[in-house]
């Protein structure tokens, strides 16, 4: 589960993955990673996301059976529309390893319950679920397995064999942390990102503050666009099951299991200080089934409190009524726009590179400010340094920084690397997408003159590309893509693999299509004045 090592650099580097002397690895843990690289192995991957959201429902259906049998019907139904719910089909589109956390953490949770009344081999299936979770997402597997050791704790024996299901994931996470990061329990985001990568209140990797007030915003933020996203009604969900739970009568246990199901893994993320919104709050996908299950048992409770009959008019069947209607549109219209929105076009890039035969060396003109990072990266400098120097700097002064630096040099003027939030250089285009930072009334050195220019027409996103390829650093006698690195770095690497045919795949016009040419060609447009 990781790449060749460092010969490459910045070349193939990617920014959530990092160099070690064990080989090249992503700072995520590897759970998802294994089960994507199976879907490659037998030619499947993009089924992995898609049964992933099978397994989700398939499990929350079962367990929902099994917490609420009072409430057979409505937990039917809160599980069912998770099969349909536009936050978590994203998730599982997309492949991020939210689908997965959602499949492990619904597993997890049902064979807990199983385990209750069934026997020990049920443990043993909830602990390696969580287990799974753990190898995948190890903060919401804390919060999951609190749950789950909550459900077995009245067979203690059992806790045993729980424990025993999720040792082996355990062990291979403490081994695999310790061969590449260099201790069982320094984790990938650790080591890519530093100390402040953890969770907890204070300045995080990128010189922000997280204390409580901006855990408060964060988390808010998140629960309001749950109530968009979860299932695209025009109603708001959180809020309908913050009513309900506010006018509850005394909850049954199963109902505290899915209430907690859905809260613990929130507050877990509370004291994280990484939130995001991409394809909705994926943050709180892992627990999307229980707040699935959550939002159909507190909003059938609402429609029960609402008068049977006002004369003639039954106020009970119009919010029934609404309600379904509510979850129709967003079921059948607006979570099917939602995700149509979502949809990219066929890679231009791609199919412009689709015409090259192998052996082939294509380089793949990306922006300045990714090749000056991933230069400092293949470096050795930390990832939340990287960031750092990127936005507190003028752009033209880190890379005469890091250019001094490869060439054994002593840098003439330090960089700022004090994180703050405020006073940052200000952003510029150089072309459609593509920022640099400069200060006002700067004036560019001709090496970073060069950089801009070579931008000017347009810039491809070259770690799209990398993995279509021959992995960089391995046999091969496909096609391996590569980052552009200017003409003399790329000499080298042309020199290594002399038995490939080099060619540049860049923007011949800003508002042109990518372009496959051969690499003098190529190099001509972009850098036609000599390297300083």
């Amino acid at each position: 589960m990781a790449g060749p090592g460092a010969d490459l650099g910045a070349f193939v580097h990617l920014q959530q993955s990092l160099f070690t002397e064990h080989g090249w690895v992503s700072q995520y843990p590897p759970g998802f990673a294994a089960l994507l690289a199976a879907g490659f192995r037998v030619g499947m991957a993009g089924l992995v996301g898609p049964l992933l959201m099978a397994a989700t429902a398939f499990f929350t259906m079962l367990a929902a059976d099994r917490l609420l049998p009072a409430r057979r019907a409505e937990a039917r139904i809160g599980a069912g529309l998770v099969a349909f719910s536009p936050l978590l089909i994203a998730q599982a589109g997309a492949t991020m390893n939210h689908a997965a956390a959602a499949a492990f953490g619904a597993a997890a949770v049902w064979a807990a319950l199983r385990a209750q009344v069934d026997g020990r081999r049920w443990a043993v299936f909830a602990g390696a679920a969580v287990g799974a979770l753990y190898a995948t997402r190890p903060l919401t597997a804390l919060a999951i397995g609190v749950i789950v050791a909550a459900l077995i704790v009245a067979r203690p024996a059992r806790l045993v064999w729980l424990a025993a299901g999720a040792a082996p994931f355990v062990l291979a996470m403490a081994v695999w942390n310790a061969h590449f990061f260099g201790a069982p329990d320094t984790w990938g985001y650790a080591a890519a990102l530093g100390p402040a990568a953890g969770p907890g209140f204070g300045i995080d990797p990128w010189g922000n503050a997280y204390g409580i007030v901006q855990a408060l915003a964060y988390t808010s933020a998140e629960l309001t666009a749950l109530s968009v996203f979860l299932f695209e009604t025009p109603v708001p969900l959180v809020a309908l099951i913050g009513l309900g739970l506010v006018f509850a009568p005394r909850m049954a246990p199963g109902e505290c299991v899915v209430l907690a199901w859905a809260l613990l893994p929130l507050a877990a993320h509370f004291f994280y200080w990484h939130h995001g919104l991409f394809m909705g709050p994926r943050m709180l996908a892992d627990a999307a089934p229980a707040w699935s299950l959550l939002a159909i048992l507190c909003v059938v409770s609402l429609v029960r409190r609402v008068p049977a009959a006002l004369g003639a008019w039954s106020p009970r069947v119009f919010a029934a009524a609404w309600t379904v209607a509510a979850v129709l549109a967003g079921v059948l219209w607006l979570g099917p726009a939602r995700l149509s929105s979502y949809r990219l076009p066929p890679s231009a890039a791609l199919q412009a590179a689709g015409g090259v035969e192998g052996p082939a060396l294509v380089f793949v003109h990306g922006g300045w400010t990714s090749r000056v990072a991933m230069r400092l990266a293949a470096g050795g400098m930390r990832l939340d340094s990287v960031e750092t120097a990127l936005r507190q700097n003028p752009t033209c002064a880190v890379e005469q920084w890091v250019t001094a630096r490869e060439r054994g040099e002593t840098p003439g003027a330090a960089l700022d690397f004090t994180p703050r939030a405020t006073s940052l250089p200000p952003a510029v285009e150089i072309s459609p997408g593509n920022r640099m930072r400069t200060r006002p009334g700067e004036r560019m050195a001709p090496v970073c003159a060069r950089e801009i220019a070579a931008d000017a027409r347009g810039v491809i996103e070259a770690a799209a590309l990398f993995w279509r390829g021959d992995l960089p650093g391995m046999d091969g006698r496909g096609i391996v893509f590569v980052r552009d690195l200017g003409p003399a770095r790329n000499a080298r690497l042309r020199a290594r693999f002399a038995d490939h045919r080099p060619w540049f795949l860049l923007q011949r016009d800003p508002a042109a299509a990518p372009s496959l040419v051969p690499y003098e060609e190529g190099e001509g447009l972009l850098w036609p004045s000599p390297e300083a």
